[in-house]
């Protein structure tokens, strides 16, 4: 097909192309950038380098819309595309999903991440749409076995699955006139499945929060779950992303807690997460604040696990325990009494989170809860 002469002359002369050792991997950085217009950024997120697992080779994240989109490519020049184990894998993929087989993808960090963020995406009802790509036409055998799989699991299952194929020639249209675009108003979009939003008031007292409260900590929890699924974020536990909306309150808490340890707020107070959120966006980026908790919540894990290695503690284990706010307390105070006593260039940093910490106590507003229903918060998992 004329697509594949054109996608073979970009993919092997552009050098942007070239962190992709698999002609596949280098056919969906394609798609994502042309067809999709996605930033090599973004693009990079989604797309997996390992070789490992022959299930999936990208995912990425509508969180507008709640849909989690999973493809599968086949670069090839033969006019049709008719391996069947190809599709099998794939096929095998959404049925473990669904049927919750835990699935070890730990030798592929970035997959190990996006597979966490999917399981906690689809606690949310998001929409699962897995996408075929190639560059040939798509044989009947291989369409059969397709509606085959939806008519039969996927019905049997009740599973609001979309599975879509692109072949050569929708490829080649995309290209020249562009993808259909989505209007909000489609049925397809009316009609998905509400989405839940994240409550933060099952770890606070307050019943009631100001509206700019709780946009802020709507807008901590988003960047938050940004973070999770890029594989930069290093230091937090893949097995926390599992979590979701436990995870978060954990997370969200940390950060606020920044602010307590470095005024020196000790009666389980919590600032005005719209004061927090905008003195991080005066001084230090927000994205860091995330990881650096983030790696703080990993370190209060780590040193209750080695401190009851017997029991072989889980995180779900620790979160239930009641002990998970007071560990993570103890880690970022822990590490901000770490930067000052070391080099030069740690108290500089040290220095920089003080201006942004250190707050006046009027604005500490919040009152985390001190006998929270640990078991009725976190359940049995």
């Amino acid at each position: 097909m004329a697509i594949y002469e054109t996608i073979n002359n970009e993919i092997f002369t552009d050098s942007f192309y070239n962190i992709y050792f698999d002609n596949n991997k280098k056919l969906l950085a394609w798609y994502f950038l042309n067809i999709k217009n996605f930033s090599e950024k973004k693009c990079a997120n989604s797309i997996f380098l390992s070789d490992i697992q022959s299930y999936i080779d990208g995912m990425y994240f509508d969180e507008e819309f709640g849909i989690v989109h999973m493809l599968k490519v086949q670069y090839t020049k033969e006019d049709v595309f008719s391996e069947s184990d190809v599709i099998d894998n794939s096929l095998r993929f959404l049925q473990l999903l669904f049927q919750s087989f835990e699935i070890d993808f730990k030798q592929d960090s970035k997959l190990n991440r996006a597979y966490y963020y999917l399981l906690d995406c689809m606690d949310r009802n998001y929409k699962i749409v897995f996408e075929f790509i190639t560059t040939a036409e798509i044989s009947d055998e291989i369409n059969v076995k397709i509606n085959g799989f939806k008519e039969t699991f996927l019905k049997e299952k009740n599973k609001d699955v979309e599975i879509n194929t692109i072949d050569g020639k929708l490829l080649e249209n995309y290209f020249k006139n562009g993808e259909p675009v989505i209007e909000k108003d489609d049925i397809s979009v009316v009609n998905k499945p509400k989405v839940q939003k994240f409550n933060f008031f099952n770890i606070i007292e307050e019943s009631e929060l100001p509206a700019e409260d709780v946009k802020a900590i709507e807008e901590f929890a988003k960047v938050c779950r940004q973070r999770w699924t890029e594989e930069n974020l290093s230091g937090f536990d893949d097995s926390f992303i599992a979590l979701g909306e436990f995870a978060l309150y954990l997370h969200i808490y940390a950060i606020l807690e920044c602010f307590s340890i470095v005024s020196e707020i000790n009666d389980n107070r919590l600032p005005s997460p719209h004061y927090a959120l905008k003195r991080l966006k005066n001084g230090i980026f927000v994205d860091n604040v995330v990881t650096m908790s983030a790696k703080c919540i990993n370190n209060a894990f780590n040193l209750y696990a080695k401190e009851n290695k017997k029991e072989k503690i889980k995180v779900g284990a620790w979160l239930r325990s009641g002990k998970s706010f007071e560990d993570v307390r103890k880690s970022i105070d822990s590490y901000f009494k770490y930067l000052a006593f070391m080099t030069r260039g740690t108290r500089e940093l040290l220095a920089s989170y003080n201006e942004i910490f250190l707050i006046p106590k009027h604005h500490f507003t919040l009152h985390l809860k001190v006998n929270i229903e640990y078991e009725q918060l976190f359940g049995t998992f």
